[in-house]
């Protein structure tokens, strides 16, 4: 996926290291304590990645940033061997398109 900074590909890092999932998903707030930046520059640059369909965001209290599956849906943290999840967003954490 071109088009993608080095602080797209980290939110997506830290969301894959944390086993981000629709039923666990990453405040704004602990990525950028991650990431040492400002909640609301995570929130911002996390609106690429939702256009993009590899992150998605759930609302209200408990809410956050996940990753999405291919067919766009919230996808639990399953370990590589035991399940699918988004490789895609895997594969831009790790610096490929």
């Amino acid at each position: 996926m071109e088009g993608l900074s080095q602080v797209h590909r980290e939110i997506i890092r830290v969301l894959v290291r944390e086993k981000a999932s629709y039923a666990h998903p990453i405040r704004s707030e602990r990525l950028g304590k991650a990431l040492h930046l400002a909640p609301s520059y995570v929130r911002e640059q996390v609106r690429r990645l939702q256009d993009l369909r590899l992150v998605g965001a759930r609302r209200g209290p408990g809410g956050g940033y996940f990753l999405l599956d291919e067919e766009g849906l919230g996808s639990a943290y399953l370990p590589p061997g035991h399940g699918t999840w988004d490789e895609r967003a895997v594969a831009l954490a790790q610096g490929g398109r």
